[in-house]
């Protein structure tokens, strides 16, 4: 609040009906930076006071403030106009510069939020697409994501990308939630130090503004928990297929084509992008994302304005959650047992080595990718059969010296381990799996029609 306006002050006086007493204020130099006041309860006595109000530093403001008030407009003043007139106006961040952080100490601080799916815990509708709150749970920690209209009013207008929507902007808010090792202990240190990562792996990753990254617009901390805010994305990569069930060829045009090549171009740069970051004054700028897959990878209908297939819209990688920097000697030797990961689409080295790197993502980056042609070539229902193929692909016993569960991977360890020289133990090691290799082999709508596509949108 600015320390020459009393703006704030006048309006929270004009809602009580004392607007008269804005003289006051001006006579003891209070301005709308001391707010918000707080009352502590006195003893009544003949003529005095029954409430003495506190600026927010705790210095007694002068009983004339207040003269004539009548103790429930005290009240009144205090639990609800200055509210009414304190909620906060965010300055979001602008590609490649320093984020916004606002701690919002004061309970009951009124949030410029038109509408709040977070507060309300509801399902939102919108342009026509249900979109579900769903947790994203995980080692790295637990998060919701929500949607959120704030008031045109109290953003920054001009930020490019976001715009002055009337009434509102959609933007997504995370909230990280605290870990149950948090939560039992009272680490509040733990769970700061979480948020921050988290914070810090966005920043970086954006310092080279890279149109296929997420950008972080703000944070802000509010009754004791974190959260960040983000553009409101249409939807996330699985979502999309979806929506979009079947590529029929008429749909398939040479434009849609280019426009699927241009982006996943720019995915694999913004990748490239994190492993290979703004040093920021350490020697760690060797990033790994560590938790790529379709729900990741975020879709918004409004598309780069730089591609002049812009129409079809445009991909993100987002959720920076379990993203680390490391130096040159250790990107290669992070141990795998620490590394939070979503287990479909895990690289062999989990499994057969106790270090991963960079090349981590490079394995998820192309089981998503295989993921997309499949849905390309033949709908959404052939991307379902295919993680059902997997899931009953069989790939021998399991190994004794490897605890093999069911699941969709794209990989299986292989029975028998390598023996190896001397004292060495044996070298596990993993072969992909017959259905990752026979993806031809899934029945779609829409298989065996290419040719005609491509010859007749030419």
């Amino acid at each position: 609040m600015a320390k020459s306006s009393r703006h704030a002050i006048f309006a929270a006086l004009a809602l009580l009906g004392h607007s008269l007493s804005i003289k006051h204020f001006v006579e003891f130099g209070i301005f709308d930076c001391h707010l918000p006041f707080k009352k502590e309860r006195t003893a009544k006595t003949q003529g005095g006071p029954f409430w003495t109000l506190y600026n927010k530093s705790g210095q007694k403001i002068d009983h004339k403030c207040s003269e004539g008030w009548k103790p429930s407009e005290v009240e009144q003043f205090v639990d609800t106009y200055q509210w009414q007139v304190l909620a906060p106006y965010f300055a979001f961040a602008a590609p490649g510069r320093e984020v916004h952080h606002y701690d919002l100490d004061w309970p009951k601080t009124i949030l410029p939020f038109i509408r709040d799916t977070e507060e309300d815990g509801k399902e939102e509708t919108t342009d026509n697409k249900r979109r579900q709150m769903i947790p994203v749970t995980g080692q790295g920690g637990y998060s919701k994501v929500s949607q959120a209209l704030i008031h045109g009013a109290h953003h920054d207008p001009s930020h490019p990308g976001v715009g002055n929507k009337t009434p509102g902007t959609l933007v997504a808010i995370k909230k990280l939630h605290r870990m149950e090792t948090e939560r039992k202990g009272g680490d509040d240190e733990q769970y700061r130090r979480r948020f921050f990562d988290e914070v810090r792996a966005l920043q970086r990753c954006s310092d080279r503004n890279h149109p296929y990254l997420i950008h972080l617009l703000m944070t802000y901390n509010y009754k004791h928990k974190y959260r960040l805010v983000f553009r409101w994305a249409d939807c996330n990569l699985m979502e999309y297929w979806e929506m979009h069930p079947n590529v029929e060829p008429s749909g398939r045009s040479y434009e849609f084509a280019n426009w699927v090549a241009e982006e996943w171009h720019g995915i694999a740069g913004g990748l490239e992008a994190i492993h290979n970051a703004t040093p920021r004054g350490s020697g760690r700028h060797h990033g790994r994302h560590g938790d790529l897959k379709p729900t990741n990878i975020l879709w918004f209908q409004q598309g780069h304005l730089q591609s002049k297939y812009s129409g079809f819209g445009k991909f993100v990688i987002s959720d920076f959650g379990f993203t680390e920097f490391h130096a040159e000697g250790s990107k290669d030797n992070v141990d795998a047992a620490t590394v939070g990961r979503t287990d479909t689409y895990r690289p062999p080295e989990c499994d057969v080595r106790s270090t991963v790197g960079p090349s981590y993502d490079i394995w998820t980056l192309g089981c998503i990718l295989q993921e997309f042609c499949v849905w390309y070539l033949k709908g959404y229902d052939a991307v379902v059969r295919f993680g059902m193929n997997r899931v009953n692909d069989e790939g021998g016993p399991a190994s004794s010296t490897h605890d093999h569960v069911t699941s969709d991977t794209f990989f299986l360890p292989e029975s028998k381990s390598e023996t190896q020289r001397g004292s060495d133990p044996p070298k596990k090691k993993a072969q992909i799996k017959r259905s990752v290799c026979n993806v031809s082999a899934i029945p779609g709508k829409c298989a065996g029609r290419v040719e005609e596509a491509n010859s007749t949108s030419r």
